[in-house]
Protein backbone atom coordinates (compact mmCIF):
# COMPACT_ATOMS: atom_id res chain seq x y z
CA UNK A 1 0.00 0.00 0.00
CA UNK A 2 1.55 3.17 -0.97
CA UNK A 3 1.62 6.04 1.65
CA UNK A 4 -1.95 7.80 2.05
CA UNK A 5 -1.86 11.89 0.60
CA UNK A 6 -3.81 13.96 3.46
CA UNK A 7 -6.09 17.08 1.93
CA UNK A 8 -7.23 19.50 4.17
CA UNK A 9 -7.80 22.31 1.51
CA UNK A 10 -11.08 22.77 2.59
CA UNK A 11 -10.52 22.99 6.45
CA UNK A 12 -8.17 25.75 5.40
CA UNK A 13 -10.70 27.74 3.47
CA UNK A 14 -12.85 27.44 6.44
CA UNK A 15 -10.23 28.42 8.69
CA UNK A 16 -9.50 31.35 6.83
CA UNK A 17 -12.51 32.99 7.21
CA UNK A 18 -12.26 32.74 10.98
CA UNK A 19 -9.09 35.81 11.06
CA UNK A 20 -7.88 37.74 7.86
CA UNK A 21 -5.65 38.77 10.10
CA UNK A 22 -3.96 35.47 11.49
CA UNK A 23 -0.89 33.54 8.92
CA UNK A 24 -2.26 30.38 8.21
CA UNK A 25 -0.96 27.18 7.87
CA UNK A 26 0.38 25.65 4.89
CA UNK A 27 -0.41 21.56 4.36
CA UNK A 28 1.89 19.73 2.12
CA UNK A 29 1.38 15.97 1.27
CA UNK A 30 0.41 14.16 4.52
CA UNK A 31 2.47 16.89 6.20
CA UNK A 32 1.12 19.92 8.55
CA UNK A 33 3.69 23.10 7.87
CA UNK A 34 3.70 25.57 10.52
CA UNK A 35 3.60 29.21 9.41
CA UNK A 36 5.54 31.99 11.69
CA UNK A 37 3.07 32.84 13.54
CA UNK A 38 3.14 28.64 14.99
CA UNK A 39 -0.18 28.05 14.32
CA UNK A 40 -2.38 25.00 13.00
CA UNK A 41 -6.07 24.88 13.53
CA UNK A 42 -5.69 27.30 15.62
CA UNK A 43 -3.85 25.86 18.42
CA UNK A 44 -0.20 27.63 19.27
CA UNK A 45 2.78 25.03 19.14
CA UNK A 46 6.26 25.36 21.30
CA UNK A 47 8.59 27.62 20.05
CA UNK A 48 10.75 26.81 17.36
CA UNK A 49 14.39 25.20 18.51
CA UNK A 50 17.47 25.35 16.60
CA UNK A 51 20.13 22.42 16.08
CA UNK A 52 23.28 23.96 17.02
CA UNK A 53 25.15 21.63 14.90
CA UNK A 54 22.93 21.72 12.25
CA UNK A 55 21.57 25.12 12.13
CA UNK A 56 18.02 24.40 11.84
CA UNK A 57 14.94 22.72 13.56
CA UNK A 58 15.45 19.05 14.78
CA UNK A 59 12.89 16.27 13.17
CA UNK A 60 11.87 13.33 15.39
CA UNK A 61 9.94 10.41 14.07
CA UNK A 62 7.41 8.28 16.52
CA UNK A 63 5.51 5.57 15.38
CA UNK A 64 2.36 3.32 16.55
CA UNK A 65 -1.28 2.10 16.12
CA UNK A 66 -2.88 4.36 17.95
CA UNK A 67 -5.62 2.27 18.25
CA UNK A 68 -8.35 3.12 20.93
CA UNK A 69 -6.20 6.18 22.02
CA UNK A 70 -6.05 6.95 25.63
CA UNK A 71 -3.50 9.52 27.61
CA UNK A 72 -1.02 7.09 27.49
CA UNK A 73 -1.05 7.70 23.58
CA UNK A 74 -0.63 11.25 24.03
CA UNK A 75 1.20 11.29 26.66
CA UNK A 76 3.52 9.63 24.39
CA UNK A 77 3.56 11.74 21.52
CA UNK A 78 3.83 14.89 23.78
CA UNK A 79 6.68 13.60 25.17
CA UNK A 80 8.74 13.23 21.85
CA UNK A 81 7.51 16.41 20.66
CA UNK A 82 8.59 17.82 23.62
CA UNK A 83 12.38 16.29 24.35
CA UNK A 84 13.36 12.75 24.58
CA UNK A 85 16.03 10.83 27.26
CA UNK A 86 18.65 8.56 26.39
CA UNK A 87 18.52 5.54 28.24
CA UNK A 88 22.12 4.79 29.30
CA UNK A 89 22.92 8.62 29.86
CA UNK A 90 19.47 9.92 31.19
CA UNK A 91 20.45 13.49 29.54
CA UNK A 92 17.58 15.38 28.97
CA UNK A 93 17.93 16.67 24.82
CA UNK A 94 16.15 19.88 24.99
CA UNK A 95 14.58 20.64 21.71
CA UNK A 96 14.92 16.87 20.54
CA UNK A 97 11.12 16.93 19.29
CA UNK A 98 10.71 20.60 17.48
CA UNK A 99 8.94 19.16 14.26
CA UNK A 100 7.09 15.68 15.43
CA UNK A 101 6.59 13.24 12.72
CA UNK A 102 4.03 11.05 13.68
CA UNK A 103 3.77 7.53 11.96
CA UNK A 104 0.66 5.61 11.29
CA UNK A 105 0.84 2.08 11.10
CA UNK A 106 -2.17 0.21 8.60
CA UNK A 107 -4.89 -2.31 9.85
CA UNK A 108 -2.84 -5.33 8.08
CA UNK A 109 0.72 -4.30 9.65
CA UNK A 110 -0.91 -4.42 12.83
CA UNK A 111 -2.64 -7.61 12.40
CA UNK A 112 0.62 -9.01 11.50
CA UNK A 113 2.76 -7.83 14.24
CA UNK A 114 0.25 -7.46 17.13
CA UNK A 115 -3.51 -7.94 16.98
CA UNK A 116 -6.33 -6.88 14.59
CA UNK A 117 -7.20 -3.26 15.42
CA UNK A 118 -10.37 -2.20 16.96
CA UNK A 119 -10.34 0.99 15.06
CA UNK A 120 -10.12 1.27 11.14
CA UNK A 121 -6.84 3.14 9.10
CA UNK A 122 -9.16 6.25 9.04
CA UNK A 123 -10.16 6.02 12.39
CA UNK A 124 -6.62 5.90 13.86
CA UNK A 125 -5.95 8.59 11.21
CA UNK A 126 -8.51 11.21 12.24
CA UNK A 127 -6.95 11.04 16.20
CA UNK A 128 -3.32 11.66 15.48
CA UNK A 129 -4.07 14.03 13.39
CA UNK A 130 -6.32 16.22 16.12
CA UNK A 131 -3.64 15.73 18.85
CA UNK A 132 -1.98 19.05 19.54
CA UNK A 133 1.24 17.95 19.47
CA UNK A 134 1.40 16.61 16.11
CA UNK A 135 3.14 18.15 13.25
CA UNK A 136 3.42 15.63 10.78
CA UNK A 137 1.76 12.44 10.35
CA UNK A 138 2.28 9.97 7.66
CA UNK A 139 0.54 6.67 6.74
CA UNK A 140 1.28 2.82 5.88
CA UNK A 141 4.52 3.28 8.18
CA UNK A 142 6.37 -0.41 9.02
CA UNK A 143 6.00 -1.59 12.21
CA UNK A 144 9.77 -2.08 12.64
CA UNK A 145 11.37 1.50 11.24
CA UNK A 146 14.13 1.49 8.99
CA UNK A 147 17.43 3.83 8.81
CA UNK A 148 16.20 4.36 5.30
CA UNK A 149 12.54 4.97 6.37
CA UNK A 150 13.79 8.01 8.64
CA UNK A 151 15.55 9.39 5.94
CA UNK A 152 13.17 8.87 3.14
CA UNK A 153 11.40 12.32 1.63
CA UNK A 154 8.16 12.04 3.45
CA UNK A 155 9.75 11.42 7.06
CA UNK A 156 13.73 13.25 7.26
CA UNK A 157 14.03 12.23 10.81
CA UNK A 158 16.97 13.09 13.09
CA UNK A 159 15.80 10.26 15.40
CA UNK A 160 12.79 7.90 16.04
CA UNK A 161 11.14 8.48 19.58
CA UNK A 162 9.79 5.27 21.61
CA UNK A 163 8.71 4.64 25.54
CA UNK A 164 10.71 2.33 27.55
CA UNK A 165 8.26 -0.58 26.54
CA UNK A 166 10.49 -1.65 22.52
CA UNK A 167 8.15 -3.95 21.42
CA UNK A 168 8.48 -6.97 19.40
CA UNK A 169 7.73 -7.73 15.73
CA UNK A 170 6.12 -10.48 14.14
CA UNK A 171 9.30 -12.70 14.36
CA UNK A 172 10.10 -12.43 18.11
CA UNK A 173 12.73 -9.74 17.22
CA UNK A 174 12.94 -6.25 18.81
CA UNK A 175 11.09 -3.42 16.52
CA UNK A 176 13.69 -1.56 16.57
CA UNK A 177 16.47 -3.05 15.87
CA UNK A 178 18.05 -1.57 12.98
CA UNK A 179 17.61 2.01 14.04
CA UNK A 180 19.21 1.62 17.94
CA UNK A 181 22.05 4.22 16.98
CA UNK A 182 19.12 6.94 16.42
CA UNK A 183 16.69 5.80 19.13
CA UNK A 184 15.85 7.67 22.17
CA UNK A 185 13.50 6.28 24.77
CA UNK A 186 10.97 8.51 26.79
CA UNK A 187 9.07 7.05 29.61
CA UNK A 188 5.92 4.90 29.32
CA UNK A 189 3.10 6.51 30.94
CA UNK A 190 2.00 4.15 33.56
CA UNK A 191 -1.30 2.74 34.25
CA UNK A 192 -2.97 2.88 31.05
CA UNK A 193 -2.56 0.80 27.66
CA UNK A 194 -4.89 -0.50 25.30
CA UNK A 195 -4.52 -4.17 26.06
CA UNK A 196 -6.06 -2.71 29.68
CA UNK A 197 -9.23 -1.13 28.03
CA UNK A 198 -9.79 -3.82 26.15
CA UNK A 199 -9.58 -5.82 29.17
CA UNK A 200 -12.63 -3.68 30.72
CA UNK A 201 -14.59 -3.83 27.27
CA UNK A 202 -14.06 -7.26 27.44
CA UNK A 203 -15.63 -7.77 30.86
CA UNK A 204 -18.68 -5.29 30.22
CA UNK A 205 -19.21 -7.36 27.14
CA UNK A 206 -19.30 -9.95 29.58
CA UNK A 207 -21.69 -8.42 31.91
CA UNK A 208 -24.77 -7.56 29.24
CA UNK A 209 -23.98 -11.49 27.87
CA UNK A 210 -24.35 -12.54 31.38
CA UNK A 211 -27.76 -10.68 31.94
CA UNK A 212 -29.30 -13.01 29.02
CA UNK A 213 -28.08 -16.06 30.47
CA UNK A 214 -30.00 -18.49 33.11
CA UNK A 215 -29.08 -17.82 36.82
CA UNK A 216 -27.36 -20.51 37.83
CA UNK A 217 -25.07 -20.11 34.98
CA UNK A 218 -24.91 -16.14 35.51
CA UNK A 219 -23.72 -16.60 39.08
CA UNK A 220 -21.11 -18.91 37.79
CA UNK A 221 -19.43 -16.03 35.07
CA UNK A 222 -20.29 -13.24 37.79
CA UNK A 223 -17.63 -14.91 39.57
CA UNK A 224 -15.13 -15.66 37.08
CA UNK A 225 -15.47 -11.78 35.87
CA UNK A 226 -14.77 -10.56 39.78
CA UNK A 227 -11.63 -12.90 39.87
CA UNK A 228 -10.95 -11.17 36.49
CA UNK A 229 -11.58 -7.43 37.38
CA UNK A 230 -9.61 -7.60 40.05
CA UNK A 231 -6.86 -8.93 38.50
CA UNK A 232 -7.34 -6.07 35.61
CA UNK A 233 -7.82 -3.23 38.14
CA UNK A 234 -4.66 -4.30 40.10
CA UNK A 235 -2.35 -3.61 37.11
CA UNK A 236 -4.08 -0.65 35.44
CA UNK A 237 -4.44 1.75 37.58
CA UNK A 238 -4.32 5.37 36.38
CA UNK A 239 -1.53 7.63 38.43
CA UNK A 240 -3.29 11.23 38.32
CA UNK A 241 -0.83 14.01 39.18
CA UNK A 242 -0.85 17.57 39.40
CA UNK A 243 2.30 17.73 36.94
CA UNK A 244 0.59 15.43 33.85
CA UNK A 245 -2.73 17.85 34.01
CA UNK A 246 -0.75 21.03 33.71
CA UNK A 247 1.63 19.69 30.97
CA UNK A 248 -1.69 18.49 28.71
CA UNK A 249 -3.34 22.11 29.71
CA UNK A 250 -3.11 25.24 27.08
CA UNK A 251 -3.02 27.70 30.23
CA UNK A 252 -5.74 29.83 28.42
CA UNK A 253 -8.54 31.95 29.65
CA UNK A 254 -11.21 33.73 27.31
CA UNK A 255 -11.18 37.34 26.93
CA UNK A 256 -14.35 39.48 27.31
CA UNK A 257 -15.12 39.66 24.02
CA UNK A 258 -14.61 36.03 23.00
CA UNK A 259 -17.48 33.85 21.54
CA UNK A 260 -17.81 31.04 24.85
CA UNK A 261 -18.88 27.58 23.34
CA UNK A 262 -19.80 24.69 25.92
CA UNK A 263 -19.97 21.28 25.20
CA UNK A 264 -20.50 18.61 27.81
CA UNK A 265 -20.71 14.29 27.78
CA UNK A 266 -18.87 11.88 29.35
CA UNK A 267 -15.90 11.14 26.16
CA UNK A 268 -15.28 8.22 27.61
CA UNK A 269 -12.73 6.25 24.85
CA UNK A 270 -12.01 9.55 23.49
CA UNK A 271 -13.07 8.50 19.57
CA UNK A 272 -13.23 10.23 15.70
CA UNK A 273 -17.22 10.65 16.41
CA UNK A 274 -16.24 13.18 19.52
CA UNK A 275 -13.66 15.33 17.52
CA UNK A 276 -15.54 15.98 14.57
CA UNK A 277 -17.96 17.09 17.18
CA UNK A 278 -15.34 19.96 18.46
CA UNK A 279 -13.81 20.20 15.88
CA UNK A 280 -17.61 21.54 14.24
CA UNK A 281 -17.11 24.41 16.80
CA UNK A 282 -13.99 25.79 15.38
CA UNK A 283 -15.86 26.09 11.44
CA UNK A 284 -19.38 26.94 12.30
CA UNK A 285 -20.85 30.57 12.28
CA UNK A 286 -22.98 31.26 15.10
CA UNK A 287 -26.06 33.65 14.13
CA UNK A 288 -26.59 36.45 16.85
CA UNK A 289 -29.13 39.02 16.83
CA UNK A 290 -26.82 41.61 17.69
CA UNK A 291 -23.79 40.23 16.02
CA UNK A 292 -24.28 37.54 13.13
CA UNK A 293 -22.19 35.10 11.75
CA UNK A 294 -19.63 35.17 15.05
CA UNK A 295 -17.19 31.85 14.84
CA UNK A 296 -16.43 30.02 18.37
CA UNK A 297 -12.89 31.66 19.64
CA UNK A 298 -13.05 29.64 23.18
CA UNK A 299 -14.44 26.01 23.15
CA UNK A 300 -15.07 24.98 27.24
CA UNK A 301 -15.60 20.97 27.17
CA UNK A 302 -17.21 19.46 30.26
CA UNK A 303 -16.35 15.96 31.59
CA UNK A 304 -19.39 14.47 33.63
CA UNK A 305 -17.35 12.79 37.01
CA UNK A 306 -17.36 8.97 37.11
CA UNK A 307 -20.23 8.54 39.60
CA UNK A 308 -22.42 10.47 37.67
CA UNK A 309 -21.42 8.61 34.61
CA UNK A 310 -21.99 5.04 36.60
CA UNK A 311 -25.13 6.09 37.78
CA UNK A 312 -26.53 6.71 33.85
CA UNK A 313 -24.67 3.73 32.52
CA UNK A 314 -24.24 0.98 34.79
CA UNK A 315 -21.09 -0.28 37.11
CA UNK A 316 -18.57 -1.11 34.20
CA UNK A 317 -18.44 2.38 33.15
CA UNK A 318 -16.29 4.62 32.41
CA UNK A 319 -13.76 2.48 31.22
CA UNK A 320 -11.50 5.35 31.53
CA UNK A 321 -11.39 7.51 34.74
CA UNK A 322 -12.73 11.44 34.78
CA UNK A 323 -8.39 12.43 35.36
CA UNK A 324 -7.47 9.74 31.89
CA UNK A 325 -10.61 11.57 30.01
CA UNK A 326 -9.61 14.74 30.94
CA UNK A 327 -6.42 14.38 29.12
CA UNK A 328 -7.27 12.98 26.37
CA UNK A 329 -9.58 16.00 25.92
CA UNK A 330 -6.82 18.35 26.49
CA UNK A 331 -4.60 16.33 23.95
CA UNK A 332 -7.14 17.99 20.83
CA UNK A 333 -6.14 20.73 18.61
CA UNK A 334 -9.62 21.94 18.82
CA UNK A 335 -10.47 22.77 22.94
CA UNK A 336 -9.19 25.30 25.03
CA UNK A 337 -10.36 24.52 28.59
CA UNK A 338 -11.91 21.77 30.14
CA UNK A 339 -14.79 21.88 32.84
CA UNK A 340 -13.47 18.86 34.94
CA UNK A 341 -16.11 16.86 36.98
CA UNK A 342 -19.03 19.73 35.08
CA UNK A 343 -22.59 19.76 36.40
CA UNK A 344 -25.19 17.56 34.56
CA UNK A 345 -27.52 20.47 34.93
CA UNK A 346 -26.18 23.42 32.99
CA UNK A 347 -26.87 26.49 35.75
CA UNK A 348 -27.45 30.38 35.08
CA UNK A 349 -24.53 30.69 37.29
CA UNK A 350 -22.35 28.70 35.35
CA UNK A 351 -23.62 30.77 32.45
CA UNK A 352 -22.29 33.64 34.06
CA UNK A 353 -19.33 32.51 35.49
CA UNK A 354 -17.95 30.92 32.49
CA UNK A 355 -19.31 33.50 29.89
CA UNK A 356 -21.06 30.99 27.84
CA UNK A 357 -22.40 32.37 24.66
CA UNK A 358 -23.74 29.09 23.07
CA UNK A 359 -24.66 25.73 24.45
CA UNK A 360 -23.58 22.75 22.24
CA UNK A 361 -25.26 19.33 21.63
CA UNK A 362 -24.09 16.27 19.30
CA UNK A 363 -26.06 13.77 19.07
CA UNK A 364 -23.19 11.44 18.66
CA UNK A 365 -21.67 12.84 22.43
CA UNK A 366 -24.62 13.62 24.66
CA UNK A 367 -25.18 11.47 27.54
CA UNK A 368 -28.90 10.17 28.07
CA UNK A 369 -30.33 12.22 24.71
CA UNK A 370 -33.73 11.48 25.74
CA UNK A 371 -32.96 13.96 28.68
CA UNK A 372 -31.98 16.84 27.35
CA UNK A 373 -33.86 18.85 29.61
CA UNK A 374 -31.04 20.15 31.91
CA UNK A 375 -29.94 22.61 29.41
CA UNK A 376 -32.88 24.07 28.79
CA UNK A 377 -32.95 26.18 31.53
CA UNK A 378 -30.75 28.11 30.31
CA UNK A 379 -32.15 28.99 27.01
CA UNK A 380 -32.99 32.55 27.17
CA UNK A 381 -29.26 33.23 27.90
CA UNK A 382 -27.55 30.87 25.55
CA UNK A 383 -27.72 29.50 21.96
CA UNK A 384 -28.40 26.34 22.20
CA UNK A 385 -27.02 24.85 18.93
CA UNK A 386 -27.41 20.91 18.06
CA UNK A 387 -24.73 20.07 15.90
CA UNK A 388 -25.44 17.80 13.05
CA UNK A 389 -23.52 17.04 9.60
CA UNK A 390 -20.47 15.95 11.47
CA UNK A 391 -16.96 14.51 9.18
CA UNK A 392 -17.59 11.03 11.99
CA UNK A 393 -21.10 9.98 13.57
CA UNK A 394 -19.34 7.32 15.63
CA UNK A 395 -20.28 6.50 18.95
CA UNK A 396 -18.57 5.34 22.30
CA UNK A 397 -21.72 2.71 21.97
CA UNK A 398 -20.54 1.75 18.36
CA UNK A 399 -16.66 0.68 19.80
CA UNK A 400 -18.52 -1.91 22.38
CA UNK A 401 -20.58 -3.35 19.57
CA UNK A 402 -16.99 -4.08 17.61
CA UNK A 403 -15.99 -5.85 20.52
CA UNK A 404 -19.61 -7.87 21.44
CA UNK A 405 -19.52 -8.67 17.86
CA UNK A 406 -16.27 -10.17 17.74
CA UNK A 407 -15.71 -10.79 21.33
CA UNK A 408 -14.45 -14.30 21.22
CA UNK A 409 -11.09 -12.86 18.85
CA UNK A 410 -10.84 -9.87 20.62
CA UNK A 411 -10.48 -12.17 23.87
CA UNK A 412 -7.95 -15.07 22.70
CA UNK A 413 -5.72 -11.97 20.85
CA UNK A 414 -5.59 -10.17 24.27
CA UNK A 415 -4.47 -13.14 26.54
CA UNK A 416 -0.65 -12.32 25.33
CA UNK A 417 -1.02 -9.30 25.36
CA UNK A 418 -2.12 -9.09 29.35
CA UNK A 419 0.53 -11.32 29.82
CA UNK A 420 3.54 -9.04 28.49
CA UNK A 421 2.28 -6.05 30.32
CA UNK A 422 2.44 -7.98 33.23
CA UNK A 423 5.98 -8.87 32.78
CA UNK A 424 6.63 -5.22 31.19
CA UNK A 425 4.88 -3.65 34.90
CA UNK A 426 6.91 -6.01 36.66
CA UNK A 427 10.45 -5.39 34.99
CA UNK A 428 10.45 -1.94 34.25
CA UNK A 429 12.74 0.82 35.74
CA UNK A 430 12.07 4.13 36.47
CA UNK A 431 12.38 6.68 33.91
CA UNK A 432 12.60 10.70 34.20
CA UNK A 433 9.32 12.56 32.60
CA UNK A 434 8.90 15.80 31.57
Amino acid sequence: MSKQILSNSQTEEKLKEKSQSTKKKVLTGTLFVFGNDNTVDGVVSSPRHIDSINGRPVRIYLDGCWDVMHSGHYNAIRQAKLYSITKKKKIKIKGLGDILIVGVHSDKEIARNKREPVMNDEERMAMVRACKWTDEVVFDVPYSPTVELLDSSQVRADYVAHGDDIPHDATGQSAYAAVMNRLKIFKRTPGVSTTALIERLLLAVNHEKRNREPKKKKQKQAEEDDEANASVVSWSQFLATSHRISAFSNHRVPQADDVVVYIDGSWDLFHPGHVAALKKFLLKKFFFFFSPKKLCTFLYVGLYDDTTIREKQGKYWPMMSLQERTLNVLSCRYVDEVVIGCPWVVSRDMVNVLNIRVLGIAENVVLCPNDLQRYYGVKDLVKVEKLTDLESNLKTQDLVERILRDHNKYSKQNENRVQRELKYITEREYIEET
